[in-house]
């Protein structure tokens, strides 16, 4: 098992490859933290790009409105901007111009403006236009991304931008090294992919192995979780993965699910109101939902269920 230090050592190697590494921590397996996510996509597994062929009409000109989303007066209102800034950078910068026709550096004005890298690389030692009027042109994209941000992706042109799964990390949101970490064989992302069915049983293996080694720390680790896992299936749920949004579940799947996590809090002395909880559910796991419900009242609260007749 790569990623596991030992007697606190600050790196590690892996035992395939030999390759070193920092020592890994809680902290690097998980795409919410900076040290775990992939760098490219925030932990996220998808970016957000602008679908520039969207956005551009590159048989049209900036007066002709070239731009999907500027209107006419907009459109010149940006022309004369433009061709400010042509002049100052001494490019043709012809506004009556298909766009498809322009140059790189042209093409990078329009879409990036003058203060982005994108452009200024072609004039790099060129001062910046003093005001809008002289040229000081922020960039169609460069606009985007600002009311983007500023609205939480909730922009005018929002409807732009695009999601596309993260080609770095291939949307397992984690770091090269934290992705690459297996264990009994598995790497987090793989595990996260499986059915909690498959993951119980996976989990039966290091927890007998651990037993066996009298490794009593890592033995609780992998009971409790595996008390967890039962739960969830208890009340119907091992079809789940660990990377489903919480989104994505139905009223029933979501009620079911925290019947399940509130079993683990140890409360006690609580009504619990459950509307139709056996709604989408199977009947054959029925049985593993009243036995959960059962539980609860064990515990010394109280549950009411509501249904219809």
């Amino acid at each position: 098992m790569m990623g596991a230090p030992e007697n606190g050592a600050s790196e590690i190697a892996c035992p395939s490859c030999g390759e070193i590494h920092r020592a890994l921590g809680k902290a690097d397996y998980s795409y919410n933290t900076p040290s775990g996510a992939c760098k490219s996509c925030s932990g996220l597994g998808s970016i957000v790009d602008i679908d520039i062929e969207a956005v551009f009409d590159r048989s049209k000109s900036i007066r002709g409105v070239a731009v999907a989303f500027w209107f006419e007066a907009l459109a010149e209102y940006n022309a004369s901007i433009l061709a400010a800034a042509g002049k100052h950078y001494g490019l043709p910068m012809n506004t009556s111009q298909p766009v498809g026709e322009y140059s790189q550096a042209e093409w990078d004005l329009l879409l990036y403006g003058v203060e982005n890298p994108e452009f200024s690389r072609h004039f790099p030692d060129q001062p910046l236009p003093k005001s809008v009027g002289k040229g000081r042109f922020k960039g169609v994209l460069t606009g985007m991304w600002q009311r983007y941000r500023e609205k939480d992706g909730q922009s005018g042109e929002a409807v732009f931008f695009r999601s596309m799964p993260c080609t770095d990390c291939r949307s397992e949101r984690l770091n090269p090294v934290s992705r690459s970490v297996t264990a009994y064989g598995r790497t987090l992302p793989e595990l996260s992919r499986i059915s909690l069915w498959e993951l119980s049983a996976w989990l039966q293996e290091p927890y007998l192995l651990s037993v066996d080694s009298q490794d009593d720390l890592l033995a609780a680790v992998l009971h409790d979780m595996m008390v967890k896992v039962r739960r969830i299936e208890d009340v119907g749920l091992g079809y789940l993965t660990l990377n489903r949004q919480s989104v994505s579940l139905s009223g029933g799947e979501a009620q079911r699910l925290r019947l399940a996590t509130i079993l683990g809090s140890g409360l006690t002395g609580v009504l619990y109101l459950l509307d139709e909880p056996t709604t989408g559910l199977h009947a054959k796991d029925t049985a593993g939902l009243v036995q959960v419900i059962k539980e609860l009242r064990d515990l010394g609260n109280t549950v009411l269920l509501i249904g219809i007749i």
